[in-house]
């Protein structure tokens, strides 16, 4: 496996994964007001996922992709909870 992609049709869970995790990482997952992140121990999971793939050589790559396109997964996830 060369290439992991992770396909969403939030912009946020993107900028969360690429940008803001590393200023929380710092700041022990405060954000700018001081205040706890939200679901700190969903993006600490999956920021060890990405690290895990990325150590192993796998790169990580991000979808975007239209709500309307992305039900399915919607779907999925739902019936996994």
């Amino acid at each position: 496996i060369r290439n992991v992609v992770l396909v969403t049709d939030s912009n946020y869970l993107i900028s969360c994964l690429t940008e803001h995790v590393y200023a929380w990482q710092r700041k022990g997952y405060r954000n700018a007001k001081g205040k706890a992140v939200s679901n700190a121990n969903a993006v600490k999971w999956v920021e060890s996922l990405i690290e895990r793939f990325e150590g192993q050589g796998v790169g990580v790559r991000f979808w975007k992709v239209d709500k309307k396109d992305n039900w399915e997964a919607v779907d999925m996830a739902k019936r996994m909870l």
